[in-house]
Order: structure tokens, then sequence, then C-alpha cells
């Protein structure tokens, strides 16, 4: 087996040992319990939801891509020259240990490149699953925590192509029908976990956009002065988990904690709700209801369910206002 068929092998295979982000999500969501928590514990605790989330994410990951790596190991290990490893085997001269070792370095040898290729899929694949598995637990706390939002990762992206906003913004609170309506008046949120590369497409992002300002959440812990200040100067609000603020920035305005994003969302949620509901108009409660149907079929999570009938409910008693 070359490296471009084991290349093409372990991508092929990798779905078949690794969930999706998603469905870890779901997964490391039910098995901390956080299905019987109520809105209260979300909106009044959200670093303590985002480190556990992560840290159950981490060590799921690392457990399933270690049994990974040894399936993709066993693959070469067939494909190896047997009788080659065989005659070390058999070698009378050497201990038990150095025949040990001498198979390992002659498979290492054999295969140095086929092991670089799955270690840098590896590496690529770590980043780009944080970041989605970032934004569905941030999803999941927002839900919880009773606010409205419409999000990319789970609605798609034409719904907010349609209103002039591109694949950085992850979330539109309420959504992209009132940032439509009052750009001033929603919060568009853009998620790093890192922000080591390619953070500054945001204010790029906003300017195009000619949206007010962004939110930017991430788990870095190491931000210098001078990108917090570059973020804050391009009108992007930088949040950071509530542990974050307190230690490193906590007489710093410029960057938020989880618990003080939380409630300017609060705030932005019940500004909508005074709406008068012919403002609104009956086409604007009808695509959020078909919206939350949407996200009722896919999903088994009986609190998400619970959460978002409860929405639909609200939305229908809105169409009743209207005169």
């Amino acid at each position: 087996m070359n490296t471009q068929q084991f290349k093409q092998y372990f991508k092929n295979q990798r779905g078949n040992y690794i969930s999706s982000s998603l469905d870890m999500v779901n997964q490391a969501f039910l098995n901390k319990g956080f299905q019987k928590k109520g809105r209260d514990y979300f909106f009044n605790n959200p670093t303590e939801y985002v480190m556990q989330m992560r840290d159950a994410l981490w060590t799921e990951y690392k457990l399933l891509e270690k049994h990974f790596n040894a399936e993709m190991a066993k693959v070469l290990v067939e494909h190896s020259n047997i009788n080659q490893l065989l005659k070390i085997l058999s070698d009378p001269r050497l201990t038990n240990v150095n025949k040990v070792k001498g198979i390992v370095s002659r498979f290492t040898e054999n295969f140095d490149q086929h092991l670089y290729d799955l270690n840098l899929s590896n590496t690529q694949s770590r980043r780009s699953r944080a970041g989605k598995e970032f934004e569905y637990a941030i999803y999941k706390l927002l839900i919880h925590s009773k606010i409205l939002c419409d999000d990319q990762g789970i609605l798609g992206n034409e719904r907010f192509q349609a209103v002039g906003l591109g694949k950085l913004v992850d979330f539109a609170i309420p959504g992209v029908k009132e940032y439509k309506l009052e750009k001033h008046k929603c919060a568009l949120v853009s998620m790093k976990t890192t922000l080591r590369e390619r953070w500054a497409e945001v204010p790029e992002e906003l300017n195009r956009t000619g949206a007010q300002s962004m939110y930017l959440l991430t788990l870095d812990d190491s931000i210098s002065k001078n990108k917090i200040n570059t973020i804050y100067n391009h009108n992007v609000h930088l949040v950071v988990p509530d542990s974050e603020k307190d230690l490193k920035y906590a007489d710093n305005p410029k960057v938020y904690g989880l618990s003080s994003f939380m409630s300017e969302l609060d705030n932005i949620i019940r500004y909508w709700s005074r709406k008068k509901a012919n403002y609104l108009g009956q086409g604007f409660y009808k695509d959020k209801i078909e919206m939350y149907q949407y996200r009722i079929e896919r999903t088994s999570i009986h609190s998400e369910i619970s959460i978002y009938r409860e929405f639909i409910t609200y939305f229908e008693k809105k169409i009743t206002e209207i005169n």
C-alpha cells in the first residue's frame, strides 16, 4: 500500500471510528447530565458548562483517535514484509527485547511517510473539529438559556447569505430576520477556539456587512494586549470564559466575560419580545415556527425538543395577536 492509497484509506475510514462533531457534542451533553439542568443553570454558569463540555469532548476524542490510530497501524502491518519480520523473530542471536526493537524499527522505516501523513491528518482534523464542537456547545448554551438564535452550523448558510452575512458569522441573535429589520438591535457572533490564526478575518467580515459590531468568542488563554486593542478598535467585542476574565482582564473593559455576554444577549431578547406582533407580521412568525420545527426533526435531545416547542407555542400566540 503506497502513501496515496493509505491517505485515501484512512480518510475514508476516519468516520467509522470517530463520531461527527455534532454527535460527540450531543453525547457529551447527555453524559454530563446537562439535559436535566434548567435555564437558570446555563444562564448563570456559562463558563462551568463550556469548560466541562470542552474537557469531556477532548477526553472522548483522544480515546477514539487512539483506537483509530491502532486500527490504521494494523492495516500497515498487514501490508508489511512479513518475511522480514519473521526473520527478526527467528534470529537466535537476538534477545526478546532486541527482537521487539528490530520489528518496531523496521516497521517505522518502511512506513515513516505513512505514519507522518496519518499524524498530520489527525492534527488537521483536531483543529477543524475543535471549532465545530465549540460552535455546537455554545449553541446548546444559548438555546438552553432560552436565547433565540439563528446558527449557520445547523440551519445552513442560505439564511445568512440572504441578508449579506458571510460564513464567519456563526450566530445571529435573535435571528437574521431581525437583523434585516434592525441591525443595531441584534448580535452577530463569531467563534475562534484560538486567536493565533485567521482572527483578523472577523473585523474584515464586520466591515463588509456594515454591521455596527460583532462578538468574538474564544477559549484562547494567551491574548496579547496589542491584539485586544486591535480587535476592540474594529468594534469587535472579545468574549472569554469568566475564569480568564477574572484572572487576566478584570480591569479591562475591552474584554467581556461569558456571563456579561449572556446578559447582553438576554437584553436583546427582551427588546424583541416587547415588539408588537403587527410590526413583525404573520410571515415573520410563521418562518420562526417552520425553523424550530426543522430543528425538532434534527435532534433527539428531549430538553431541546421541549424548548423548541415552547418557542413555537410563543410564536403561535403572537400570530393570534395580529389584528
